[in-house]
């Protein structure tokens, strides 16, 4: 809105039914009520526009949903309700704000989301969980590598931000690199080739070497160090 003072008053209303529809979906989880489906069509519908909020030039949207969608990540990284439908729903806002054409603030701030989303799914899970396939970890990392290997620049440049923001964490998991890290260098290798046609004034190309580097570079630090990826696991994610 053009008035300033419509736009506080519609994003107090709209927080205000962001917290109702939490109450709310509390109450119907697991019963695989309409209300549910609504509740996950609205969803929908509201957190690619929390996200637009929460990076806004104007103060009050921003520090209302801000911190709000932290508080979301929070909750729904949890690996009990990471099943529910609003939480996938959450993760895919939250990647698809990273890869966003013209939106710089929005991009940068869903980089902070997913670094949070990453690190909260770590301390949700124990260490015999995080190779499971129902994860938020293992559902994070295989879209960012759909991401890294997509047709779209913007795609691609999405997926090495996001990557960008998590290196330090993943990094830290012998587990997670152990099993992802090959996998994930492949896909960046191969969005690397895809973006020999992007328009040089994307930086398409310096991400993704970036990237790279990083890969290569926590890769090389596992062998020599922990002497990982040097034998054959059933668990590793082989480059396909």
């Amino acid at each position: 809105a053009g008035d300033r003072q419509t736009k506080t008053a519609a994003c107090e209303l709209l927080h205000s039914c962001v917290l109702y529809m939490l109450g709310r979906e509390s109450q119907t989880r697991g019963r695989g009520t309409e209300d549910s489906l609504v509740l996950v069509a609205l969803w929908e519908r509201v957190l690619p526009a929390m996200l637009r909020l929460a990076c806004d030039v104007d103060t009050v949207p921003k520090q209302l949903f801000s911190l709000l969608t932290m508080q979301l990540i929070h909750w729904y990284t949890d690996r009990n309700l990471f099943e529910d439908l609003t939480s996938n729903a959450l993760l895919k806002s939250i990647l698809t704000g990273l890869c966003d054409a013209d939106n710089t603030a929005l991009r940068d701030f869903c980089a902070e989301c997913a670094s949070e989303f990453f690190k909260y799914a770590l301390k949700h899970v124990i260490e015999d969980q995080k190779l499971r396939s129902r994860t938020p970890i293992m559902a994070f990392l295989l879209r960012l590598r759909a991401m890294a290997v997509h047709p779209s620049a913007f795609q691609r440049t999405g997926a090495a931000l996001g990557f960008s923001h998590i290196k330090r964490a993943f990094r830290e998991e012998k587990v997670l690199v152990d099993v992802y890290a090959l996998d994930l260098a492949f896909a960046f290798f191969r969005g690397l080739q895809l973006a020999d046609g992007d328009d040089p004034g994307l930086g398409t190309v310096d991400k993704l070497k970036a990237t790279l580097d990083a890969l290569l570079k926590i890769i090389k630090k596992h062998t020599q160090q922990h002497k990982l990826l040097l034998n054959t696991e059933d668990s590793r994610r082989c480059p396909a």
